[in-house]
């Protein structure tokens, strides 16, 4: 068989298999609980290095930057400038993702313009992945994680939901609460479900 001929076969077994799946890929069956977490992280800056400044979504646990590159956003408080998000005199608190730390983009943020507890579902796409974010208490926000294999050759992030529940400038910490899909390619965020989509 010709080259030609090989390619247009794989490419006419490939559109079989899309249109047979709805034109999208297959995610596996979700199967797990969405899980909910309430962290703790400590600013990169002016904190002692033992305590954790970053959250890893695939690990459900707060990081330390020195001992892991396996997280997907940190936290940080420090001159708006220093981010990109205003003049040196104002001291503000944000998370910034990996591409801040000069990994490849992977994972973001995008600012929820809703309730935290009314947020049933990720956003697909429009993340941002290149910049800090700023937050204060109350802030509500999207995230995903670093992309993960789902299934053979099917590759997306962890989606998840967040809100600051507290911010403190004198002790350079948050608390936050997140609701996290732990289903590979799904976008449900309602707490305590197995989601559908």
């Amino acid at each position: 068989m010709s080259n030609g001929r090989v390619r247009s076969a794989r490419l006419a077994l490939l559109g079989a298999t899309l249109a047979a799946c709805g034109g999208d890929f297959t995610l596996p069956p979700a199967g797990f609980v969405n899980a909910q977490q309430q962290i703790t992280v400590f600013a990169l800056t002016g904190t002692p290095v033992s305590t954790p400044s970053a959250y890893s979504l695939l690990g459900l646990i707060e990081v330390r930057t020195d001992q892991t590159v396996n997280f997907d956003f940190a936290f940080d408080i420090g001159p708006a400038d220093r981010f990109g998000l205003g003049p040196a005199t104002d001291t503000i608190a944000v998370l910034v993702p990996r591409f801040y730390f000069g990994f490849n983009p992977d994972g973001g943020f995008i600012r929820a313009t809703q309730p935290f507890d009314s947020l049933r579902i990720a956003p697909r796409d429009g993340y941002d992945q290149e910049h800090a974010i700023r937050i204060d208490s109350g802030s509500v926000y999207f995230v995903t994680s670093q992309r993960q294999n789902c299934n053979v050759g099917i590759v997306f992030p962890r989606y998840a939901k967040l809100v600051v529940l507290q911010l403190s400038y004198v002790e350079r910490k948050a608390v936050i609460r997140l609701v996290i899909d732990l289903n590979c390619g799904y976008r449900g965020l309602v707490p305590d479900s197995i989601p559908r989509q």
